[in-house]
């Protein structure tokens, strides 16, 4: 028998009020709850009044907001000047606003309804039931979908955004809205800090190797360019995340990150280069909880630190590109993606998808990764079907939080698709006449070059040596680490029923067809996203081996053990002597593995002298040998106000551009040397030199003219 709300006190024979509940006290209505009855159910009334119920006041609330938030946006678009704005933009701004209408309506037609019947409740009830959420979660999922198209309205096609404020707080409340709409509450686990403390340990040690000599390579050309494209940001000319802008065809949140750190740390190769060792020490860490979450601590310990010690992604971890964030987004997803698959936690399906969508905003290769999405989804689907349905809510949240982040890169790409897939056209197989001349010139049939493609782009990994963006004279992977890779793939295949190794193998096989159907293969820049990938299977076959012997022969398990880490130790020494005792020093000028050439070496002379001079120069450059012209770009960015004007000609020729500049920097080529005497002759007074590499090899000369503008 329930027992009645008004008890009495054994010891006085009186009876207590009603216990006062912690919202009466807040609300102050505990007068009203010690009323009469007729009163007091009045009160009750009132208070239920006061509480709100929370489905239809979310509603109200997030409808309220965005027609706020759309009303703003498109009173800004007829203030817009400039090119006419893609009909796609203000359409989507009508429709996030006449979904804010509707979700008002929605609302107090809910306030209404519960008042009469509670067939309202049931409905959010049964369609949350179907999501795996609440009924208050309803509205925040819906909430988060319009917010997200309204934020990729405002972000427009141009390098400034059409509203910034709308375009960056719509964005992020969709995906916060997204996140919330799917999220369930849970803990990480008892071992959630010490896998914390692991990973944060293995990043550590990882950025440390990433900012040791973090000069070398020498600094590119290309570099510069990124360099230039992140003072767009700083010079007002862009502020957009999510388009290209200035000379890369990649959205623009890489560039702002940059941005940020030049703004820190001024314009300096450790600016643009930090932020790739900080993303490969991230790499590090984030492997170590996917390797955990896939095969527990020891192969995730082995992964991270083969990877922390990867000369391959150790070169990358300290170039101011953005190839790096593919390591980052391919972990974060696939380690996030099999913690969802194996525990079912919603939590980790949201991080996946995150992953997935916030990967789009960096290096090519990422683009292709909603395949391994769309892959892993359809194989969940086929493998069990009742656990599939069990966990829809979380491959539901997987798919709309990814889409959330990424609807503004998508929105530019219907709007602008030839720029926005520029990059990836240019460097593809497939763009138009590249397949007729390599017929051509390869002197084979089309089934030759088919094959030739597809053997350069899986053997990159183990036996072809790789190029363009980091050429050891090996493939990506040192010999032992190879080995390991290798047999760690043939036992994975040995599992093949095993989603782990569809997930992992799947990984790698994606960047194999990158590489086959790209030109230029193997470029190890597109590869870069595969590190991870490689470290982990690599990892999983020494411990795999080892614990198989245990298992066979138990007297020689602790052997295997001991053999297991002198494999990893002397994997790491080797990696760890090529990077830092030969690939490095070598990486210089005229070195054994010459990173960028000759015009690296001539642009750093040049930004050494200005340096060293302070002000404002013109800087003439007599081209040829080692002077050429599209040395411009790493001083562009390196020195503020740089200019520079190029002799093709015999110097004094009508055909050179006019030299005007008050104070002149004079670089010549040495095949030009008997030139400087006339320029000494026309500019008298001034000092001459030479710069020098490093083997003592001339680069070129100078002759330097201040005179006072």
């Amino acid at each position: 028998m329930m027992p009645s709300r008004r008890t009495t006190n054994p010891e006085r024979g009186q009876v207590r009020a009603p216990r006062r509940t912690p919202i009466a006290r807040e609300k102050g209505l505990e007068p009203l709850l010690h009323a009469e009855p007729s009163r007091a159910s009045a009160a009750r009334r009132v208070f239920s009044i006061l509480r709100l119920p929370s489905v239809p006041l979310l509603w109200i609330l997030i409808g309220a907001a965005l027609c706020a938030a759309s009303g703003v946006f498109l009173q800004s678009l007829s203030r817009l000047g400039g090119p006419p704005v893609p009909g796609l933009y203000p359409s989507a701004g009508w429709i996030s606003l006449g979904f804010g209408v509707a979700a008002v309506l929605i609302g107090a037609a809910g306030f209404v309804a519960t008042r009469i019947s509670s067939a309202p409740d049931r409905f959010w009830s049964a369609l949350a039931a179907r999501l795996g959420v609440s009924p208050a979660q309803i509205p925040l999922i819906a909430g988060g979908a319009a917010f997200a198209l309204l934020g990729a309205a405002a972000a427009g096609d141009r390098p400034r955004m059409l509203n910034h404020a709308v375009a960056l707080l719509s964005w992020g409340a969709g995906i916060v809205l997204t996140a919330a709409g799917f999220a369930s509450r849970g803990t990480g686990g008892s071992n959630a800090w010490k896998a914390a403390a692991w990973a944060l340990l293995f990043g550590l040690c990882a950025f440390f190797l990433r900012i040791t000599w973090i000069g070398l390579p020498p600094f590119s050309a290309d570099e510069g360019l990124t360099g230039t494209d992140a003072l767009l940001f700083l010079n007002g000319f862009a502020d957009s995340f999510f388009r290209s802008v200035g000379f890369h065809s990649y959205p623009g949140l890489y560039f702002f990150l940059e941005a940020v750190s030049v703004s820190l740390l001024g314009r300096t190769v450790l600016a643009l280069r930090i932020t790739s060792a900080a993303a490969g020490a991230l790499t590090v860490g984030l492997l170590y909880l996917a390797g955990r979450a896939f095969f527990g601590h020891r192969i995730g310990a082995v992964a991270a630190v083969l990877l922390a010690v990867s000369p391959f992604h150790i070169v990358f971890s300290r170039i101011g590109m953005n190839n790096i964030w593919d390591g980052l987004g391919y972990t974060a997803f696939i380690g996030a993606l099999w913690q969802a698959w194996k525990s079912g936690r919603r939590n980790a399906f949201l991080l996946a998808g995150l992953a997935l969508g916030l990967g789009q905003f960096f290096y090519a290769p990422s683009r292709l990764m909603w395949i391994l999405a769309l892959g892993a989804t359809a194989a969940a689907f086929c493998g069990d079907r009742a656990r599939f349905r069990r966990d829809a809510g979380g491959w539901a949240g997987l798919w709309a939080a990814a889409s959330a982040a990424a609807l503004p890169i998508l929105f530019f790409t219907l709007a602008r698709p030839q720029e926005a897939g520029a990059h990836s056209l240019i460097s593809s197989v497939f763009r138009p006449g590249w397949f007729s001349l390599a017929v051509k010139s390869a002197g084979d049939s089309a089934g030759e070059v088919i094959l030739g493609q597809l053997e350069r782009g899986f053997g990159a990994f183990t036996f072809i040596p790789s190029a363009a963006w980091y050429r050891p004279g090996t493939p990506l992977l040192r010999p032992v680490e190879a080995a390991l890779f290798l047999l760690g793939a043939a036992l994975l295949l040995a599992r093949a029923r095993d989603p782990r190794s569809w997930l992992l193998l799947g990984w790698i096989g994606l960047f194999g067809l990158i590489g086959a159907l790209t030109e230029s293969s193997p470029s190890a820049q597109r590869y870069v996203g595969s590190a991870p990938g490689c470290a982990l299977i690599a990892a999983f076959a020494v411990v795999e081996v080892a614990a198989r012997v245990k298992k066979m022969v138990p007297a020689a398990g602790r052997a295997a053990a001991v053999l297991a880490a002198a494999a990893v130790l002397f994997a790491a020494a080797d990696n760890l002597h090529f990077a830092f005792a030969e690939y490095l020093p070598g990486s210089r000028f005229r070195g054994k593995y010459d990173f960028a050439g000759a015009g690296v070496a001539v642009a750093d002379g040049i930004v050494a002298l200005l340096s060293e001079r302070g002000g404002s120069y013109q800087v003439v450059c007599l081209t040829g040998g080692y002077v050429v012209s599209h040395t411009v770009t790493s001083e562009t960015y390196l020195v503020p106000g740089y200019q520079a004007v190029y002799l093709m000609e015999p110097y004094g020729s009508p055909e050179n551009p006019e030299i005007t500049g008050a104070r002149l920097l004079f670089v010549i080529a040495v095949e030009r040397e008997e030139e400087l005497a006339r320029v000494m002759a026309d500019f008298p007074g001034g000092s001459a030199g030479a710069r020098y590499n490093w083997d003592g090899t001339v680069v070129f000369l100078y002759y330097d003219v201040s005179v006072p503008g």
